[in-house]
Order: C-alpha cells, then structure tokens, then sequence
C-alpha cells in the first residue's frame, strides 16, 4: 500500500486492517487522523517526514517489520497502547504536539525517541523494549511516565530534558545511560 508524497484532505482509516505487505506514507500529508487500530501490517510501516494534522491512532496494532516515523509531525496525539512490533520502531527528530501512549506496548527490536519533541504527557507504562531504548536529546514537555516499563538492554536517557515530573517507579533495565561525565546506572530491581 503505497501513498507516499500524497496528500489526504481529511482523515485515513485502516483500522483492523489485515495488509500483507508493507504501508507506506513517507512524504504523505494527512490533514486529519490516521487510524491503524487492531490492524495488522505484514512488513513495513513507513512514515518518514510525514505530515499528520491531528492524530495517529495505532493502538492494538501489529507491525511484522520496522515502524519507520522519522522527521514525522503530528499535530495531535501519537497511541500505540497495546501494540507490537517485531522490528524496530523509531521517531527520531519527530515532533508529537499532543500526548504520546505507548502504555503495554512491546518492541522488539530498537526502539528511538532521539532528539524528538513530546508536547503533552509521555506514557511508557509496563511497555517492554527488547531492543535498546534510545531516548536521547528528546524533550519531554509534559509529565513523564516510565512505571513499570522493562528495557532488556540499556535505556538511554542521555541530554533528555524533562519539563514536568518524570516516573520511573517499579521500571526494569540492565543499565541506563544519563550522559556523558555521569555514571552508568543499573536499577536496583532484580528480574524474575
């Protein structure tokens, strides 16, 4: 499915979708909301310097490859409560104006925020990163939450800025990283 360099004058809906292959939106400009709810996408998600005017709903979905959402601006809320992807899922230099629910959701590959701006509150909660989670440069506007998030390799927290409160109880990792001159810190949580 290939909209690429397109442009859709209202919202795009593909919730419960079953695509086989890969989507692709690089480019594209959604003036409303996108919606993946429940779908379920085959290869790839491709999202690069998309433009989308209010909000990206991909809660429950399944993306069998890579979430591809470079340099992408949404201008409402980002949700990805309750998804999977078996690839690697990045928003590097992204700008999310709303808030950002990735509450339940499990990426298995690496997993990038870097040098993103979040406009409204961050939701991590019980998420599980098997990939790194690399969260650098990224400014957080709102409050943050990272309760009971479990990252099997490293976070990476380095040059962050967090404007609001920050929630990192009950959160597991092997190591995280806050910067460079600052130590490497290992959570005191055992794994069961």
């Amino acid at each position: 499915m290939d909209f690429s360099h397109g442009t859709i004058g209202g919202g795009a809906f593909f919730g419960g979708a079953r695509i086989k292959g890969s989507v692709n939106f690089q480019r594209a400009t959604i003036k409303g909301d996108i919606v993946f709810e429940h779908a379920t996408i085959g290869e790839h998600a491709y999202f690069l310097e998309a433009r989308i005017g209010r909000h990206a709903f991909f809660q429950g979905v399944t993306i069998n490859g890579d979430g591809s959402f470079y340099f992408v601006k949404i201008g409402g809320n980002v949700d990805f409560r309750d998804s999977v992807v078996h690839g690697e899922l990045s928003f590097l230099e992204s700008l999310i104006k709303g808030t950002a629910l990735f509450r339940l959701a499990t990426i298995k590959g690496k997993f990038s925020l870097a040098k993103s701006t979040i406009g409204g509150e961050a939701h991590f909660n019980r998420s599980v990163f098997e990939g790194m989670g690399d969260f650098r440069g990224t400014t957080f506007k709102g409050k943050a939450e990272f309760n009971g998030a479990r990252f099997e390799l490293q976070a990476v927290f380095e040059d962050c800025t967090f404007e609001k409160a920050v929630d990192f109880v009950f959160c597991r990792a092997n190591a995280v990283r806050l910067g460079p001159g600052k130590p490497t810190t290992l959570w005191l949580v055992p794994k069961r």
